[in-house]
C-alpha cells in the first residue's frame, strides 16, 4: 500500500511548501495539516469534503488553494483567515451562498474560481476582493450581478456562461481592464451602453443570448478588433 503522502511530508519535515491530496474520499482532512505551516500550495481536489477543521487558519503562507470537485454548500468562512492566498478553486461543488465576510479576509486574492456551483447571487461586498485578476462563476443560477462587482479595478476576466442573467449593470464599463468578458448561455436582451467604456476589451462571448440590438460604439469597437462569439 502506498506511504500516506502527509505522512510523508511530516516526515520530510515542515518546510514542506507543496501537498497533493486528490481523489482519496476524504471526509474531512487529516491530523496534522495545520503543523505544515510553510505550506504554500494544497491541492484537495476530488474528495467529499464539506467543511475546514478551525485550526486551518495556522497555514497562514497558503498561496493556492485548490477545493474543487467536493461537496462544499457556502465558502467555508475559516479561509478569510488565510490572508495570503493568492488563487482558490471552489468548482464543481454546491454552494448556495458567499459570506460577506469572506470578502474581507482575502483581499490579495488575484484568482476565483467558482463554477459549477448553486449560487443564485453575490454579496456587494465582493468589492473588497480588490486584488482580483480573474473572476469565473461559470454554470450558477445567478440571475444579476451587484454593481459594486463593476469596482474590482485590476479585473482582466470576467468569466458568467450558463447563468440565468438577464442585464448587466451600467457600471460594468468601470471595468477598464478587462480583457475577456463570457456571457454566453444567459438570458439577456440587450446590454448596458456602459460596456463602450471598457477600453481594453478583447473577447465578449455572447453566444446563446436574445440580444437584438447592440449599442452604436460597440457595433463599431467589433468591425475593429474585438473578437464576438455571438450566435
Amino acid at each position: 500500500m502506498p506511504e500516506w503522502p502527509l505522512l510523508r511530508a511530516l516526515r520530510g519535515g515542515h518546510a514542506t511548501r507543496s501537498l497533493s491530496l486528490t481523489g482519496r474520499r476524504l471526509c474531512r482532512l487529516p491530523w496534522g495539516l495545520a503543523k505544515m505551516r510553510a505550506l504554500e500550495c494544497l491541492d484537495l481536489r476530488n474528495n467529499r469534503l464539506c467543511r475546514l477543521p478551525p485550526d486551518m487558519e495556522a497555514l497562514g503562507r497558503l498561496k493556492v488553494l485548490n477545493l474543487g470537485n467536493n461537496i462544499f454548500e457556502e465558502i467555508p468562512e475559516q479561509l478569510m483567515c488565510l490572508k495570503s492566498l493568492q488563487k482558490l478553486h471552489l468548482f464543481g461543488n454546491k454552494i448556495t451562498r458567499m459570506s460577506p465576510l469572506i470578502c474581507g479576509g482575502l483581499q490579495n486574492l488575484v484568482l476565483l474560481n467558482l463554477n459549477n456551483n448553486l449560487l443564485s447571487h453575490l454579496p456587494p461586498e465582493i468589492h473588497r476582493l480588490e486584488n482580483l485578476e480573474c473572476l469565473s462563476l461559470n454554470n450558477n443560477q445567478l440571475r444579476s450581478i451587484p454593481r459594486e462587482l463593476c469596482s474590482l479595478q485590476k479585473l482582466c476576466e470576467l468569466h458568467l456562461s450558463h447563468n440565468s442573467l438577464t442585464a448587466l449593470p451600467e457600471e460594468i464599463g468601470h471595468l477598464t481592464e478587462l480583457k475577456i468578458l463570457s456571457l454566453s448561455r444567459n438570458q439577456i436582451e440587450e446590454l448596458p451602453e456602459g460596456i463602450c467604456k471598457m477600453v481594453s476589451l478583447r473577447v465578449l462571448d455572447l453566444a446563446g443570448n436574445n440580444i437584438q440590438i447592440f449599442p452604436i460604439a460597440v457595433s463599431m469597437k467589433m468591425s475593429k478588433y474585438l473578437e464576438l462569439n455571438s450566435l
